[in-house]
């Protein structure tokens, strides 16, 4: 598999031309499931679920951790078992929908890193995106400490 990579920059771009009503004209909402999709697909594609069947979202408060809510829910509807990561929860109703969607699913919502890699065979971090800027704070420092430690496969 080859790895392919994305500046910061040409990041920003595309999502700004995404949005465009000239160009892609989806909205926010869109694109987060699209994301959120695309990562549950890749796996399903990459990961087994014979071999990588408990996969473990660590997610952020911003828009990256939204995608990895959206990659749970599909993961647990492609046949695998979730669970989330997700400490900093943003009050949003973007937010507030996702988890629910993801509780309804009975997708657990663990409170610490450990009990998150624990009995895990996958992970996704979906802790920061593309606009992240400033200092790692905590829980964040101890959820990329614990991430650095493990031995399991990480898809980001």
């Amino acid at each position: 598999m080859s790895v392919k990579y994305l500046s910061q920059r040409a990041a920003q771009a595309i999502d700004v031309e995404l949005m465009s009503p000239t160009g892609g004209g989806f909205n926010f909402e869109q694109l987060v499931e699209l994301a959120g999709f695309s990562v549950a697909q890749a796996i399903s594609k990459e990961f087994s679920k014979d071999d990588y069947a408990r996969v473990v979202v660590f997610s952020g408060p911003g828009n990256n951790g939204l995608d990895g809510l959206v990659a749970a829910r599909h993961l647990h509807h492609f046949g695998y078992y979730p669970k989330i990561y997700y400490p900093k929860r943003p009050d949003k109703p973007v937010n507030n929908g996702l988890m629910k969607q993801c509780t309804e699913l009975d997708i657990p919502f663990v409170d610490t890193p450990e009990s998150g890699l624990h009995d895990s065979d996958l992970i996704v971090d979906a802790i920061f995106g593309f606009s992240f800027s400033g200092e790692v704070r905590q829980p964040f420092v101890s959820a990329i400490q614990a991430l650095k430690n493990t031995k399991l496969p990480i898809v980001s």
